[in-house]
């Protein structure tokens, strides 16, 4: 039996001025201790991820990595054909839990989960099809190899998606930990592979990990499994999936220009430079990431509750104060520690040093973004795409001008620092914005109704 219940996440200044304290009594607290769980899981993969992709880093040239890093874009791309399905799906199955109305959340949990196959289908139509022509025009053995491997993450990260958004919605963060740490350890053991089979090893590897995750999710699933179709609910959640996939898909778009640019203008070597620079950005934002989705959860239950924009206000912004005071020391520490390991153990990778610098400093501004959340769950996304649709044409623009003048990966990783620093006071601005003007609106509604 699949027991839905809410968690009181408790966030508190006292939380910011004593984190070790706080940590430990979350942990002993039943209700806490899943998404707390979650988080650190998500801290210790995100460095283990890191630590892994440098020492397979030690087993493959840089042009193998860069080829399986330029075919992954493709993965952003065919987002759009997901109709935003995976983020309408987050919100609507937890304002159903917070409504008390579990038959309509399991079937939208069904339905959702069935129209990840479509896309899922798709998008593995599409890169068989690139296969196939390149097997046709007799591309090179590393880009077919890669191509064929890919088949596999690119079928199953869109159930992946949805089930992970599940997990979020019904608040299941103990379950998604345990997940997490259990792919911690494949990480880890799949450098065996790597080590064995050189790149061949690192394309499979990637593959083995995608697996990894479905069979995973598969055993300690969300929901029970069931494929439904009801047009009604499809059609909610693509009304709803489609506002929502235009920040998604526009800030995906913002995320890959720096890779799309480099592959066009410097090469797949290039890529393989950048790589590092792409693991040192993952290492630093993935449990502030995590958080965020913690907060998005529990802001969508809480919103179901009480319909009341003021009761968002800590949960929107203390998060944001936390990552700006608690990732300054980390961060400062793997700035200096980077160059010196990489030109140690990784001399092949000397040209990506300073493009690895400059990413962590991105990251860092990345994760001042968790205040994002508050614009799915008061359904307030107009101005909100409109600061997207900005990111991404400065991005573009900003990375062609700086990546064709100076022609090097760290006129793009530049590039991507100013975008995430507009970014991140431009996305709290307007969350404060948000937040005050739907509370008047709340208010002014309130006194007019008798």
């Amino acid at each position: 039996m699949y027991v839905i219940r809410p968690f009181a996440f408790r966030l508190s200044l006292s939380a910011l001025r004593t984190p070790l304290l706080s940590l430990v009594s979350q942990l002993r607290d039943s209700e806490t201790r899943g998404p707390v769980l979650f988080i650190l899981s998500s801290g210790i993969k995100s460095v283990t991820q890191m630590i892994t992709a440098l020492i397979v880093a030690h087993f493959v040239l840089p042009e193998y990595l860069g080829t399986w890093h330029s075919i992954s874009i493709l993965e952003t791309y065919l987002l759009i054909f997901s109709l935003g399905i995976p983020s309408a799906l987050a919100r609507e199955y937890a304002l159903h839990r917070g409504k008390s109305a579990d038959d309509e959340a399991l079937r939208t949990a069904w339905v959702g989960l069935s129209s990840s196959l479509i896309w899922a289908t798709i998008s593995l139509l599409v890169v068989a099809a690139l296969l196939l022509y390149s097997w046709l025009t007799q591309a090179d053995q590393k880009t077919i190899a890669a191509l064929a491997l890919f088949t596999l993450p690119v079928f199953l990260d869109p159930i992946v998606m949805c089930l992970n958004d599940l997990y979020r919605g019904g608040e299941e963060f103990m379950q998604l930990g345990k997940i997490q740490l259990c792919e911690t350890i494949y990480l880890v053991i799949s450098i065996a592979i790597v080590a064995a089979f050189g790149w061949v090893g690192l394309f499979v590897r990637y593959a083995s990990i995608a697996a990894m995750s479905i069979v995973l999710r598969y055993i300690w699933r969300p929901v029970p499994w069931r494929l439904i179709w009801d047009w009604d609910i499809f059609k909610r959640l693509t009304h709803l999936g489609l506002k929502m996939l235009y920040e998604t898909y526009t800030w995906g778009l913002v995320f890959v220009a720096d890779r799309t640019l480099i592959v066009a203008v410097l090469g797949k070597t290039e890529v393989g430079y950048y790589a590092l620079a792409l693991s040192a950005q993952t290492a630093i934002v993935t449990m502030p990431i995590s958080l965020r989705q913690v907060i998005f959860a529990r802001m969508s239950f809480r919103y179901g509750q009480t319909s009341q924009a003021d009761s968002l206000w800590r949960i929107t912004f203390l998060p944001v104060l936390f990552n700006a005071i608690f990732l300054v020391i980390p961060v400062g520490v793997l700035l200096i520690l980077v160059g010196p390991f990489i030109r140690t153990f990784l001399p092949q990778y000397v040209p990506g040093i300073r493009a690895a610098q400059l990413m962590m400093v991105s990251g860092y501004f990345l994760c001042l973004q968790t205040s994002r959340s508050v614009f799915p769950t008061l359904n307030r996304m107009l101005h909100y795409n409109i600061l997207t649709s900005a990111m991404l044409i400065l991005m573009w623009t900003l990375g062609y001008l700086m990546i064709t003048t100076f022609r090097s990966i760290e006129s793009i990783a530049v590039a991507m620092v100013i975008v995430m620093a507009v970014y991140a006071l431009s996305v709290n601005l307007l969350a404060y914005y948000t937040i005050r003007m739907t509370s008047r609106g709340e208010a002014v509604l309130s006194a007019a109704v008798p």
